[in-house]
């Protein structure tokens, strides 16, 4: 009879299956390394996505309040840190006292009210509400106003 053990004898050898295990491994990990790369970026876009929405929420809200605004100060050519002026946002609410300013990072609103814990107080007691949360830092706040002279 013939041997026929390389007949029989077919497969992988230890090293081949090695070789095989440490590719699978190397590609399994670079797979799992770019999903979470992926999703730590995509969190932190998501963050930054919703400091520009609360960013853009606050000036529209400040740029509302100034439209409807009269009485602002003479002297903001230059820049002025904080602005109050008065405003009145229907024609069924009061005229109201408004000032914005900066303090620690956020942007505060006072407002001089006629109902609640302000209503009997001045404007500069102490009663400001941030209109901006810890999340949004913000270094410079200055107000420009030019008067149009008609001559």
């Amino acid at each position: 009879m013939k041997n026929c053990k390389s007949k029989l004898q077919t497969g992988f050898s230890l090293i081949e299956m090695l070789v095989a295990l440490g590719v699978f491994s190397l590609v399994v990990f670079l797979i799992i390394g770019s999903f979470l790369s992926l999703r730590s970026v995509q969190k932190d876009a998501q963050s930054a996505q919703e400091i520009l929405n609360e960013l853009r929420f606050s000036l529209d809200v400040i740029a509302k309040e100034i439209t409807s605004g009269s009485a602002f100060p003479d002297k903001c050519e230059n820049g002025c840190g904080n602005i109050v002026f008065a405003s009145k946002v229907r024609p069924d609410v009061p005229l109201r006292t408004i000032e914005y300013k900066l303090a620690g990072g956020v942007i505060m609103k006072g407002d001089q009210k006629t109902y609640g814990e302000c209503a009997s107080l001045p404007l500069n007691s102490g009663c400001y509400q941030p209109i901006t949360s810890d999340k949004l830092r913000i270094d410079l706040l200055e107000f420009f106003i030019n008067y149009e002279k008609n001559i």
